[in-house]
């Protein structure tokens, strides 16, 4: 799920089969989920340009959520997905310094760290 509130600045040219797409939009609020986790965004913005593909909009997203272990540790994570809707990159980290491989086990098993 995702919800946000958008503002955007975009400029479509070309035709109905072949459309030019130039400018940005970026979120100014909101959340987008996780498994059953919500991120709060920190910032995001999908920049269209004339070069190569319009369609396929280079991505700065941010995104913050707290999670738990069943021990009761909480771990801030922060996802980054950069790169282009076609191809991006993402990648977590979190405040304790826990590698990505145990935050993406976290996020989908809710194991304890021990565990992982």
């Amino acid at each position: 799920f995702a919800q946000a509130e958008l503002r955007g600045d975009l400029n479509i040219s070309g035709t109905a089969s072949t459309p030019i797409v130039e400018g940005k939009i970026e979120a100014l609020d909101g959340v987008f989920g996780l498994q059953a986790n919500e991120f709060q965004i920190v910032n995001a913005e999908a920049v269209f340009s004339k070069r190569g593909e319009s369609l396929n909009p280079r991505l700065s997203i941010l995104g913050e959520s707290s999670v738990s272990t069943p021990e009761g540790d909480e771990h801030r994570i922060r996802l980054n997905i950069s790169g282009t809707v076609t191809e991006p990159d993402i990648k977590f980290s979190s405040d304790s310094g826990l590698p990505q491989d145990k935050i993406i086990t976290l996020f989908g098993l809710g194991a304890s760290l021990d565990q992982v």
